[in-house]
């Protein structure tokens, strides 16, 4: 269900003797009493769109000047079963609803996978995966202005295959995650003031175990070498609202989190050798950060023309704790503080036109593992040495925009600009065939990205003044272009000035086709087909390839672009149960979103330097067929 954490259902809203205000709170009240029946607004196969006529329909029903209470007592219920390729087994079940005062929901989700098979039939070695995940909401509305929510919530991928850069066919990781947040929502009767407050907690473990027993750049090499890595944080924050007059609204802020990372790190050689004991890839470390904040909204020309300004100030205190075989540390803490901001504009110049601007900036605080006195070992035998002299990584960004919303079509548009400054990252200190040392540092050279992003969709039939009855037909897309992307700071061995990392474009293309609302069985469906365009990418690459002059993470190779395709067909075969199928990487291509050496004969990567395969892909034409139900 497609629910804003911090603002949940309303049970109960009174219509005050045909007062606007809470009309349109009312209006409120039955749209997210309506869109509540789509537990999981991205599984649904017919969405269906509510359109004001039918919230004024259901207000028809309250006499004038009458003081109801709506308050839908209903409960729905959504489960979807799928299987598909490579043994692909899923599900997931969902129940929601409101009674009274309370409204609830709780999901759950499981799923599993083979090894896929790349285009072409080759088995892609240890790319299985199993995932379960669940969730939870209760919430209460003590009164019209008042609500208490709770949320649980944990997701997990465990026995996960990891080939990573050296094509590990022996790596694996779990990787979990559970949380929770209790939430007071409220505010005065008068509306002059509101607030809201939260506390949460949060616990994330990588546990993730790559040894190399073929790749010549660990010597004795490992047939175990697992790092666990448990995070820790609990948090809370208070946002209290005031209305200072009818078209201002001023929001205050505190937030205060703290947070414990802790690391552990085992390893055992191939054949019983004698290893070395390392110290894990992050260093212990605590860190504790408090930040206050305001934000002002002021609407001026009949709410045409709104006004956005804030800033945030933050201070936080980083603790190197100590780490594991790691002797040479000298633990101690760092202070940081950083002032940021954001500013915009929007103007409805007419009905159809609203033009937008806005102004931002951004800030990372070092890691005590970045921060560190001593180096860290990855997995692959890379030494990164740590600087205790780094300063916070920040960003500033500007954007221009319009929205046309025009009879059958809606078009964005926006001009952008983003810079890193101090960004943290590391520095090549010297790289032999099996072994490369870096420095972090903070680059004192720029990435600028300027770049145009489009967003369009289009009703096909009323841009055609078709009639098409229970007919629905929509075009749509979305893509960014990055003209200027430029790092200031690429040293010469790179071989380009491009920004690393970054796709100079992307694009989306899709069309959705079908007939809703027939009341038949099977009368109901669609058809989508979409395309993926993913552009070039200058790509510094951590893998070891067959390639003259060569330095790893320095030497940028450009990818080039390439489409991927889609399909999915869904039918509402009776009330409340839909079949469907969809098909991945319809064309079947052989290409991966960032490595540069594919998994395909000649093989690109140095052999020397892999774990059990050569090269990654992606996985090749995959076929899935489900069946969904709703009551």
């Amino acid at each position: 269900m497609a629910r804003d954490e911090r603002h949940n259902l309303d049970t109960c809203v009174r219509i005050w003797n045909g007062d606007n205000r809470d009309l349109t709170k009312a209006r409120m009240q039955i749209q997210r009493a309506l869109d509540f029946t789509e537990l999981d607004a991205e599984s649904a196969p017919l969405h269906h769109t509510i359109f004001s006529s039918e919230i004024d329909e259901t207000l028809a029903h309250f006499p004038p000047h009458h003081v109801p209470c709506v308050v839908p007592a209903h409960s729905v219920s959504f489960v979807e079963g799928s299987g598909g390729s490579w043994g692909l087994e899923q599900g997931k079940a969902q129940n929601g609803g409101v009674y009274k005062g309370f409204d609830w929901y709780v999901g759950a989700y499981g799923g599993k996978r083979d090894d896929f098979r790349i285009a072409g039939g080759n088995r892609e070695l240890n790319t299985a995966w199993t995932r379960h995940s669940g969730s939870s909401s209760l919430g209460y509305q003590i009164d019209e202005n008042n609500r208490v929510d709770f949320n649980i919530r944990t997701d997990g991928v465990f026995d996960v295959g990891f080939r990573g850069s050296s094509a590990n066919t022996f790596a694996s990781d779990n990787r979990y995650n559970s949380s929770f947040d209790v939430s007071l929502t409220g505010g005065a009767p008068a509306e002059r003031l509101s607030w809201f407050f939260q506390a949460y907690g949060v616990n994330d473990v990588d546990d993730l175990n790559n040894p190399s027993p073929l790749s010549a750049a660990i010597n004795p090499r490992t047939s175990l070498d697992r790092n666990k890595r448990n995070l820790d944080i609990i948090g809370t924050r208070l946002q209290p609202r005031v209305n200072l007059f009818s078209s201002n609204e001023l929001l205050l802020g505190w937030d205060a989190e703290r947070s414990w990372l802790r690391s552990t790190r085992e390893r055992a050689g191939l054949n019983n050798a004698i290893v070395p004991q390392l110290a894990p890839t992050d260093n212990n470390q605590n860190e504790s950060v408090n930040a206050f904040y305001l934000e002002d909204v002021q609407t001026l020309l009949d709410d045409r023309l709104t006004l956005r300004g804030g800033v945030r100030r933050t201070y936080g205190t980083t603790t190197l704790d100590p780490t594991p075989f790691a002797p040479t540390l000298i633990p101690g803490s760092k202070q940081y503080k950083a002032t940021t901001y954001a500013i915009g504009a929007s103007y409805q110049a007419l009905n159809w036109l609203t033009f937008r601007t806005g102004a931002s900036s951004g800030f990372r605080a070092p890691t005590a593992t970045e921060l560190g006195a001593n180096f860290t070992t990855a997995f692959t035998g890379n030494v990164t040495f740590g600087n205790p002299s780094l300063s916070p990584e920040t960003s500033k960004q500007i954007e221009v925009g319009a929205t046309v919303s025009w009879n059958a079509m809606q078009l964005d548009a926006a001009l952008f600009q983003n810079r890193i400054l101090d960004r943290i990252t590391s520095q090549v200190r010297s790289s032999t065939s099996a072994v490369t040392i870096s420095d972090t540092i903070n680059n004192p050279g720029e990435i600028m990205l300027q770049g145009i992003e489009l967003q369009a969709q289009l009703d096909m039939l009323r841009a055609f003044h078709i009639a098409g009855g229970n007919w629905r037909w929509t075009t749509f897309s979305n893509a960014y272009y990055n003209f200027n992307m430029v790092d200031r700071g690429a040293v010469p061995a790179a071989g380009t000035t491009r920004a690393t990392r970054v796709y100079e474009y992307e694009a989306m293309a899709g069309t959705r086709f079908g007939e809703y609302g027939t009341g038949r069985a099977w009368g109901d469906w669609n058809l989508e087909i979409r395309g993926l365009l993913r552009g070039p990418m200058w790509y510094n690459t951590e893998e070891r390839l067959l390639l003259p002059g060569q330095l790893v993470n320095v030497t940028a190779y450009r990818k080039s672009p390439f489409w991927v395709w889609y399909t999915r067909y869904e039918v509402g075969v009776s009330k409340g149960i839909t079949l469907f199928a969809a098909v991945n990487n319809i064309f079947d291509i052989n290409q991966h979103p960032i490595f540069i050496a594919l998994d395909q004969t000649p093989c690109l990567a140095n052999p020397t330097f892999q774990n059990g395969a050569c090269g990654n892909s992606m996985p090749g034409r995959e076929f899935i067929v489900g069946l969904q139900g709703r009551w």
